[in-house]
């Protein structure tokens, strides 16, 4: 049986401190993403990680930077202007390489959207 949560419901799982994959390109989840950028206020230090995205990317602005930090497969042009090595991160990788980073806990992850 599918049950379906509300997007809301669906990131209140993830807590400050933990390491969340982000899908990107055009399946990029924004109605999750936005969710998420709602709870900031709660947040401490979750690590975003993803390749290239499409949209508003609220979550890497500068004034949520206590929340969240990003890391970067790919940059793309939503992402150039917050670039900033405080809170975002660009780690160049080749695609291929990306499930071996988690599968080795280079990068673990606590989470996938």
């Amino acid at each position: 049986m599918i049950t379906y949560v509300s997007a809301d419901e669906a990131v209140s799982v993830i807590e400050s401190f933990e390491h969340v994959f982000v899908h990107g390109g055009a399946a990029f989840p924004q109605r999750l993403m936005n969710a998420l950028v709602k709870r900031h206020e709660t947040l401490k230090n979750v690590e975003l990680m993803h390749i290239h995205t499409e949209g508003k990317v609220d979550y890497a602005k500068p004034e949520y930077s206590e929340a969240f930090r990003v890391t970067n497969f790919f940059i793309g042009g939503n992402m150039r202007p917050y670039l900033n090595p405080a809170n975002i991160q660009y780690m160049p990788v080749f695609l291929s390489e990306i499930p071996g980073i988690f599968r080795k806990k280079v990068l673990p992850v606590d989470t996938a959207i």
